[in-house]
């Protein structure tokens, strides 16, 4: 399962969403009170963390859970707290059965803005709700890939599927597949303070009396064409300059400052005055 974590990782940061990775023994009252999203991943976990963890989302927290996530304890026991958690049983298919899935539609609104279907990978997982629990996608043979679960102030969302596989076979970062993994986190977090339509493109925000600069960095090939910089700011903006490129195009869209830029070779910074 590295690879659907990697995958999952690299997805989100392409998305300009802010990730850190934390390991099992992180999965307590006080490491977790400092994120607002948490993707869970892998099928063994102790049942003091899924205590944590159920906690932590009657606080407010969004979880994001995975084909099998914590199905069951370190003994391979199955841990009903996690039924409780995601208000879901998890039923993982043989082989054959996965095989012939070509497709998972969510059609429901909530976290993702619009209907999608997507080729689910990995481990596939029927799942069955329970209590509140809520399908939000089927496979293209009728059973549920997907399921939301309210549970005090935060909420559950339930995977039968693993989506960094799937990114990683559907195209990679730049493919279709990084919004709909990207979503519910963006729903939950808003959109980040500085972003750009590029993927392989990372920005950093440094704010100063004197104005804003945005430091571009690629760790890509240099895209085609202009790119698009958007800073949220209520600071009123005088002109927009490049390092490199001297000064740039740009106009305020509401809260943002959306500037349009050269292709980025490397690393530049974009200042706000």
């Amino acid at each position: 399962l590295n690879q659907d974590w990697l995958w999952t990782y690299l997805g989100l940061m392409a998305s300009h969403v802010p990730v850190d990775l934390i390991i099992e023994e992180d999965l307590d009252a006080e490491h977790l009170k400092g994120y607002d999203v948490l993707v869970l991943g892998g099928f063994n976990l102790e049942s003091r963390h899924v205590a944590a963890i159920h906690e932590w989302v009657e606080r407010g927290g969004l979880l994001v859970g995975t084909g099998g996530a914590a199905q069951l304890d370190v003994s391979g026991d199955p841990l009903p707290a996690t039924e409780q958690l995601f208000a879901a049983r998890q039923r993982p298919m043989a082989p054959r059965e996965a095989a012939a899935v070509k497709v998972a539609k969510f059609q429901t609104p909530g976290l993702w803005p619009e209907p999608v279907e997507l080729k689910p990978k990995g481990i596939l997982h029927r799942l069955e709700p329970i209590d509140s629990g809520k399908p939000v996608a089927t496979y293209d043979d009728g059973s549920v890939a997907a399921v939301e679960h309210s549970l005090g102030k935060g909420r559950t969302i339930l995977l039968g599927f693993h989506p960094g596989f799937m990114l990683r076979d559907s195209g990679g970062t730049r493919s279709p597949a990084r919004a709909w993994l990207a979503a519910p986190v963006i729903a939950r977090l808003g959109r980040p303070r500085a972003d750009i339509d590029d993927p392989g493109i990372e920005t950093t925000v440094f704010e100063h009396d004197s104005g804003i600069a945005v430091l571009l960095s690629s760790f890509g090939p240099v895209s085609e064409g202009n790119r698009v910089v958007s800073v949220a700011t209520d600071r009123p903006i005088r002109e927009v300059t490049s390092s490199l490129r001297g000064p740039l195009e740009w106009e305020r869209k509401g809260d943002r400052i959306e500037v349009t830029t050269p292709p980025v070779n490397r690393v530049d910074v974009v200042i706000l005055r």
